[in-house]
């Protein structure tokens, strides 16, 4: 039976969100199938969205995603993504939320690339009665890293604050501030995301 060992990616300085704990070669099925497990649940989500959308009874939200790393010498992943998928019309209702972020960095004449996905599910508190809808949410999931060919899942979620602000007749403007934080290994990784996007 192969045995997993944790290995760091070397690359830690200016701009760099912390190190990044990667799973070793021996693990390397499992890591694929962390993977295929967050592409399914992407896949599934876009695939309900189109219906769920047309029922009424959830709203759609995607658009972009700006991250922040709040660690000690972090730095920013300016290019990324969001998929929400929530109740609509309650006071109280669930949420689905799905993020990509893509951190690069040159170091000593390497380009160091980190891909993060995001899935998360939990609790949504629609506030008001008006068109315009503020919310909070309490999310809990997972964040599954990949660079130079290795790979890594940590547990975790965000909380945060939204607003849809009604820009036509079923057609909403997305803001929203998130608080992220996921354990690894005694360890944890803090971001702050940003989003901007259209709900529906």
């Amino acid at each position: 039976m192969a045995v997993a060992h944790a290995s760091t990616v070397p690359g830690s300085g200016p701009g760099f969100p912390g190190e990044l704990v990667v799973d070793s070669p021996d693990s390397k099925e499992g890591a694929v199938l962390k993977k295929r497990m967050c592409w399914a649940l992407l896949v599934a989500c876009a695939a309900a969205a189109p219906a769920a959308a047309q029922e009424k009874k959830v709203r759609v939200s995607l658009g972009y995603a700006f991250v922040h790393y709040l660690e000690e010498g972090g730095g920013n992943a300016p290019v990324g993504g969001y998929l929400s998928i929530a109740s609509a019309g309650r006071t109280v209702g669930f949420e689905a939320d799905l993020g990509y972020q893509r951190y690069s960095e040159e170091f000593f004449g390497d380009n160091f690339v980190l891909n993060t996905f995001t899935a998360t599910v939990g609790p949504r508190f629609e506030l008001g009665s008006g068109r315009t809808k503020p919310f909070i949410h309490v999310l809990g999931g997972l964040r599954y890293d990949s660079a130079e060919g290795e790979s890594n899942t940590a547990w975790g979620g965000m909380s945060g604050a939204g607003v849809d602000i009604p820009i036509g007749t079923s057609v909403f403007l997305r803001l929203g501030a998130d608080f992220q934080i996921f354990f690894d290994n005694g360890e944890n990784l803090k971001t702050l995301r940003l989003n901007a996007g259209f709900s529906f």
